[in-house]
């Protein structure tokens, strides 16, 4: 972010969509009200499917080789 160039780039972006939602008295609706919204969706509505063996295998080497990097 120390050079002019980037500083203007990330003006220039398009954040989330929680950021642009307009209200019923034509301002924007706050972003964090509108994440709280979507974590109870998400929360109450999405049922991920478990993981197959091989998948937890995986993870399972991936978390081991961490471990003995990391700690």
């Amino acid at each position: 972010l120390k050079e002019k160039k980037t500083r203007q780039q990330v003006r220039q972006l398009e954040y989330s969509e929680l950021t642009k939602q307009l209200s019923s008295d034509g301002g924007y609706r706050d972003p964090i009200e509108m994440a709280l919204e979507k974590t109870d969706w998400i929360l109450n509505n999405h049922y991920p499917e478990p993981l197959e063996e091989h998948q937890k295998e995986a993870l399972k080497h991936i978390l081991a080789a961490a471990d003995r990097e990391f700690f």
